[in-house]
């Protein structure tokens, strides 16, 4: 038997071969959060400005809803050149007072004395009233006391904050939870939104 042959060039590279069959569609993602109208005041707001303009920037962070960074309440930015800032409107229940029903709902803002208030307050309304109070109306003349919730700290299941929502000494929002100041948690906030839904900030 002879010896093997030496071997051939390489041919010519072949044609491209089909495209394969394309895959199925992957699940639909998760909806974003809402981004409806919610009411703003306060602030350095003007008389044009009514609503939230989402979604904004503040400390390289891009919001959807409120935030209470930098500040006691939710808040944001009215306007797109982000200049101008006002404070959002809350669903906070209230309770007892001389509101009748149990669905009662703070009105903000609201005006005691001559004061404007975006949260709600211990200024005394009635004699010997303790607790945090707002008024249920826009028209002022009613008023219950708040179930603003709270949560983590030292605060037991079913506290609702006893003073206001507070910066002071943290970073993010919180209040006294017992009236003689034993116990304190981190405020929750729902923001409100102008279709009547909420959503937790």
């Amino acid at each position: 038997i002879g010896t093997w042959g030496r071997r051939g060039e390489v041919g010519a590279r072949g044609l491209a071969g089909r495209n394969g069959r394309n895959g199925t569609n992957g699940a639909e993602g998760m909806a974003s959060p809402p981004v409806g109208d919610v009411r703003a005041f306060g602030g350095n707001m003007v008389n044009s400005d009514e609503f939230c303009n989402f979604p904004f920037s503040h400390n390289g962070q891009t919001y959807t809803r409120c935030t209470t960074s930098d500040h006691d309440v939710p808040w944001c930015w009215v306007d797109a050149a982000q200049t101008r800032w006002g404070e959002c409107d809350l669903l906070i229940e209230a309770q007892g007072g001389n509101t009748e029903g149990s669905n009662a709902t703070c009105s903000f803002p609201f005006r005691h004395e001559g004061v404007t208030y975006t949260q709600c307050t211990d200024v005394e309304q009635a004699p010997g009233q303790e607790g945090l109070w707002c008024h249920t109306d826009a028209a002022g003349e009613t008023y219950g006391l708040c179930n603003q919730a709270v949560a983590g700290g030292t605060s037991a299941a079913g506290d609702v904050c006893t003073t206001p929502c507070t910066t002071n000494y943290s970073p993010r929002p919180w209040c006294y939870s017992a009236e003689d100041k034993s116990r304190w948690g981190i405020c929750l906030f729902r923001e409100k939104r102008g279709d009547g839904s909420w959503i937790w900030v």
